[in-house]
């Protein structure tokens, strides 16, 4: 039986960093043992925050990666731009100019929708066709967010019917991303947003996402499709990144709780702060939380005049990371969605 040929579509790929990439990075490490060839399609320059470079190690050889260019700004600098034309203000100077901010915000998010990332996708559809059409690409999955690739991903099964389409949502969209980020949160960004879900969910052979409650929300907005076109497929984790994975005693005789991602908004460490600081002070000065990664400006309050023992690490490339959980007596995880 001959393999499988397959090609990824993702936005986010190594030497990108984060939780963003590795979930594909599995795809392309793991499935050519599996009977595919893998080929995978990225953004040669995304507008990320982090970087690790050591993840492209993981790689295969056989896997071929094609990286085409996006039409953006560097990350740091998007952000500063984002913020001078009011993304992120004063309460003061929002009563100052209401009508420029909404005016100037408003235009950029209906040229740049559902995301920033779309300017990807113009060279990400030619290079798409060039894989399909040179490799006999058998399948198609597309992994969002950013939730833009799904337009290469439609455009492709359009041009070639015949190939299987799997759309990847690794957030649910229209209910949980558009209103955990600020950029999401306008009415055009929303109708737009919901115009492409209805198009892809009904071009895609196959939509998958993380957890059970995921796949139900999206299925609930399209009861006229069978429920054999979703399917749940958790992210579980990669063993070979715990190879060699062994608890590391230290000196200090505190109790060490670490936290592994991006502090977001709906992922606020307040009420875990606000329960340590109720505790007596002998007992609170027991605790140090590590947190491991980056702490979004909306947060940075949330951290401020604490007294508490708090280490920030920053971001970390993977393997740094997974050390200083060897170091931890307690791992945290916060939600509040």
């Amino acid at each position: 039986m001959k393999n499988v040929r397959l090609l990824v579509v993702s936005y986010l790929f190594p030497p990108a960093g984060g939780i963003g990439v590795q979930r594909v990075l599995s795809w392309a490490r793991y499935l050519p043992a599996q009977g595919f060839d893998v080929s995978v399609l990225a953004a040669k320059n995304p507008s990320v925050p982090t970087l690790d470079p050591a993840l492209v190690a993981a790689v295969p050889p056989e896997v071929e990666v094609v990286r085409t260019w996006s039409l953006e700004a560097p990350y740091k600098l998007r952000q500063r731009l984002w913020n001078r034309l009011g993304g992120k203000k004063s309460p003061e100077a929002a009563k100052a100019q209401p009508a420029r901010d909404s005016w100037v915000k408003g235009m950029v998010r209906r040229v740049l929708s559902p995301d920033p990332e779309v300017a990807w996708t113009p060279g990400a559809k030619r290079a798409a066709e060039r894989i399909v059409l040179g490799k006999g690409i058998d399948a198609v999955v597309v992994s969002a967010p950013p939730f833009s690739a799904f337009l290469v991903g439609n455009w492709l099964k359009r041009r070639f019917p015949h190939v299987r389409y799997v759309a990847d949502f690794r957030d649910e969209w229209l209910d949980f991303y558009l209103n955990a980020f600020e950029y999401g949160r306008h009415p055009a960004i929303r109708r737009r947003a919901a115009a492409i879900e209805a198009e892809t969910v009904h071009l895609a052979d196959l939509s998958l996402s993380i957890t059970q409650s995921c796949v139900e929300r999206i299925r609930s907005r399209y009861p006229d499709l069978p429920g054999s076109r979703f399917a749940c497929l958790p992210n579980g984790y990669d063993p070979a990144a715990f190879e060699g994975f062994r608890a590391r005693s230290r000196p200090d005789g505190r109790i060490r709780v670490a936290h592994a991602g991006t502090v977001y908004p709906h992922s606020t460490p307040r009420y875990y702060f606000d329960g340590l600081e109720s505790l007596p002070e002998q007992e609170r000065g027991r605790f140090e939380t590590h947190f491991i990664g980056r702490v979004t400006e909306e947060e940075r309050s949330v951290f401020a005049g604490r007294d508490l023992r708090i280490v920030e690490r920053g971001f970390l490339p993977q393997a740094e990371a997974i050390r200083e959980l060897e170091e931890a007596d307690v791992l945290l995880l916060t939600m509040t969605d």
